[in-house]
C-alpha cells in the first residue's frame, strides 16, 4: 500500500456532488474506519480534468457538504493504491481519502 498527500490546488476547482454513507461490500451496513467511525463518500466534479472523484471522509457526521454544484475543497486529500497478485497477474486500484470537505464562497 502506498499513500501520498494531493495537492488540491493542482486539481483546480471542485463542485459538489453528495454525499452518501459508503457501504461494506455486497452489503447496506456502513462501512467504520478501525477507530469505529463512519465512513462516508464524498463525490466532486473535478472542473478542469471534467470528471467526478469520490473521496471517502471519515466523520461521525454525515459531512456538512453545501448542495449539488456548490463550490468545495477537500482538506487534507491523500491518494493510495492497492492491489492483489494472483498467479502471474497482478491488479492496482487508487483511492482517495480525505479529512474533511467543506463549502467556498462564489465568486461575487
Amino acid at each position: 500500500m502506498f499513500v501520498v498527500p494531493v495537492d488540491t490546488d493542482a486539481l483546480g476547482p471542485m463542485l459538489s456532488l453528495g454525499v452518501e454513507p459508503k457501504t461494506e461490500f455486497n452489503s447496506t451496513e456502513q462501512k467504520r474506519n478501525k477507530a469505529g467511525v463512519p465512513q462516508w463518500s464524498v463525490t466532486v466534479f473535478l472542473q478542469k480534468e471534467r470528471e467526478a472523484l469520490v473521496v471517502t471522509v471519515a466523520s461521525p457526521e454525515k459531512p456538512a457538504v453545501p448542495q449539488d454544484g456548490h463550490p468545495v475543497v477537500l482538506v487534507g486529500l491523500e491518494a493510495g493504491t492497492y492491489g492483489s497478485i494472483k498467479g502471474t497477474s497482478a491488479s492496482a486500484s487508487f483511492y482517495f481519502v480525505a479529512t474533511g470537505v467543506r463549502g467556498v464562497q462564489r465568486a461575487a
